[in-house]
């Protein structure tokens, strides 16, 4: 995660992505998913305290939803695999492999219902992707989808110190058509996603873990050699701000890498202060690959700055040293008072067009933020491929944008589900965390020349060396755009409730609103919008102008954002609504009767061109004011 929020990764392990698998790469595709109706919270799996002489190893939860194969046809034969490394390997030295678990992809029948189609399989266990196996064996499945096959091996194999094990099965797509892969969506392990085809008698393989978490697949370990007094930490989350001296709380996604982990021990180093341990008492003990979640209260930050490093380490496991390597989690940290920093207005920005089917909640989950919170957020909806795209967003759908629909928040939070539930939980962990820097205000103008002219006030709550880091962009957005027609997968409820897209038809005659019209300054916003250097309190002006001939009615919107170019992410936004009409009004409403520009020499310049000046602007009441602006 880009963020450390662990409320909204919680959130979104019930979620699903939308990727397509071919045989050499991940191609985007139109939500090319199918969830499982019955997948859990990801939360936890119940541990049980009785010793057991096997453990099932694997890096999946529970089966969240399944993607498929792009391209495939009947035929095609496929390798599903994961990976025991050779340091894991180690630790279960002299114990033996007796059993593959296989959880069923999905195959969605003309009625709506699920079913698997693979059922014949072969089984294989291999040192090397490129090596032949040490042991295959074929297997039958059920007809269930995202159902568990446990299959027994006939000849068990022992694992070796010194060698990694690869575990998976082979299969031929036995239908004409997309076959679905059974994933959990949620871990980004490069052991746990291996995905091969066979082309010109060869496996090409591919390590697809970071686009679709784990493959539900595990295998089965028996011996007297199992691990103990271990547990990873998988990840981290929780406040982004905190006040100096006050105590915040963190969450921890646990997952056991031992047996029967009852208590354990982290502790935090936060900046350049002392060590914090703290004991917690799982409540439910937390078993060899299962996963739990703890909430720890207390940590505090005496540093005040930007970014305070952090470092959390699970130390200690039932009172003994943690044997498990994979047991630190690093973050960093906002801490300053409150009242440096400035309420934040978060930016939507959602992928989207009129061919995508399942677009509509897209279009659902603008319409909730717009309702319930519309001071919070500024929404943006970039489209593709129909007559609302424009070209200034191409570099945004290039690169953010693996599939749709799609959007995220602050170019941090991608909104996995897009619902309402995702919006609130987003809500009630940021509504009280303060920013750096704000927008303070957004003037336009026309000039002679009909074009228009975007002034954004920029201040910070502290003193920064910006160096080109923080840039400020402009987004153009309309409403009342359309008709078009909207395709809709939601048609016929067959997918449950969707803001009432389900009691419409397949394509649906549709006006669309926050559209956007124009980008300026791409991506990253613009070049040396913002001066090298920055006084707390002080106000800058980044100046920008634009064609209204982006915008077709009188009505549109200016969105001004700030860009944080380290960390990509978007700092602060502020959106205000305008009209061609009315823009010369807004100008006058700002009490601005004449503007004189002047260099840093004193001399007065007539037209500006990019660069730091002095700007002498003469009120209404004949009052003057100065201030130092930066003109792009």
């Amino acid at each position: 995660m880009n963020k450390p929020l662990l409320t909204l990764a919680l959130a979104a392990l019930t979620a699903t992505g939308a990727f397509s698998i071919g045989p050499t790469r991940v191609q985007p595709a139109d939500m090319d998913f199918i969830k499982n109706p019955n997948a859990a919270n990801h939360s936890t799996k119940t541990a049980t305290r009785a010793e057991v002489s096997e453990v099932d190893f694997g890096y999946a939860d529970d089966p969240a939803s399944a993607l498929y194969l792009k391209d495939s046809k009947k035929g095609d034969e496929y390798y599903l695999a994961i990976e025991m490394p050779k340091e894991t390997a180690a630790s279960f030295a002299g114990d033996e492999i007796t059993g593959v678990n296989i959880t069923t992809g999905v195959y969605q029948m003309l009625t709506g219902a699920y079913t698997n189609r693979v059922v014949n399989v072969e089984l294989f266990i291999t040192e090397d992707l490129e090596s032949e196996p040490i042991y295959t064996q074929a297997a039958t499945l059920g007809k269930e989808a995202f159902t568990e096959y446990r299959v027994p091996l006939d000849t068990p194999v022992k694992i070796e110190e010194g060698k990694s094990y690869f575990v998976g099965y082979s299969f031929v797509n036995p239908i004409t058509n997309m076959y679905y892969l059974a994933v959990d969506g949620l871990l980004k392990c490069p052991e746990a996603c291996w995905v091969g085809k066979k082309v010109n008698g060869k496996v090409e393989w591919n390590n697809y873990y970071d686009q679709m978490g784990a493959l539900c697949l595990s295998f089965t370990v028996k011996g007297e050699n199992l691990p103990q007094n271990g547990v990873q930490l998988v990840e981290a989350g929780g406040s982004l701000y905190c006040e100096p001296g006050k105590p915040f709380e963190y969450g921890f996604m646990l997952k056991g890498a031992g047996q029967n982990a009852d208590q354990i021990e982290i502790t935090a180093t936060i900046g350049n202060g002392a060590p914090q341990v703290k004991t917690i008492s799982l409540e439910t003990s937390l078993g060899y690959n299962q996963y739990g979640i703890v909430y720890v209260d207390g940590f505090v930050c005496d540093q005040e700055g930007l970014s305070i490093p952090m470092t959390f380490e699970i130390t200690k496991v039932n009172g003994v040293d943690n044997t498990s390597s994979s047991n630190t989690y690093s973050s960093t940290i906002d801490c300053y008072d409150s009242t440096k920093g400035f309420p934040r207005v978060h930016l939507v920005e959602e992928a989207t067009g009129t061919w995508c089917g399942w677009c509509p909640r897209g279009i659902v989950l603008l319409e909730y933020i717009r309702e319930k919170y519309p001071d919070m957020f500024a929404c943006a909806a970039i489209h593709q491929g129909d007559p609302m795209q424009v070209s200034s967003t191409t570099t945004f759908l290039n690169s953010y944008v693996g599939g749709y629909p799609f959007a995220c928040i602050d170019r941090t939070e991608t909104l996995q589900s897009m619902s309402d539930k995702e919006i609130d939980s987003f809500v009630e962990a940021f509504k009280a965390v303060p920013t750096t820097m704000a927008i303070t205000d957004v003037l336009p103008s026309i000039g002679e020349d009909g074009k228009l002219t975007v002034d954004a006030k920029v201040q910070s709550g502290f003193d920064l060396d910006n160096n080109n880091r923080y840039r400020v962009g402009y987004y153009l957005t309309e409403d009342g755009m359309g008709p078009y027609n909207q395709s809709n997968n939601y048609a016929g409820g067959r997918y449950g409730e969707m803001g009432g897209w389900e009691s419409k038809s397949s394509s649906v005659s549709t006006i669309y609103n926050e559209v956007v019209r124009l980008c300026v300054g791409g991506v990253q916003g613009l070049d040396n919008s913002l001066p090298d250097k920055m006084e707390a309190g002080v106000t800058y002006y980044s100046n920008a102008q634009m064609s209204l001939s982006a915008v077709t009615s009188d009505k549109f919107y200016i969105t001004a954002w700030i860009f944080d170019n380290v960390n990509g992410a978007i700092v602060n936004c502020k959106q205000i609504e305008v009209s061609k009409s009315g823009v010369n009004d807004v100008a006058t409403d700002s009490n601005t009767v004449a503007r004189r520009y002047y260099n840093l020499n004193g001399v007065e310049v007539s037209d500006p061109s990019n660069g730091i000046y002095i700007m002498r602007s003469v009120k209404a009441d004949g009052s003057v004011k100065t201030e130092k602006v930066i003109v792009k």
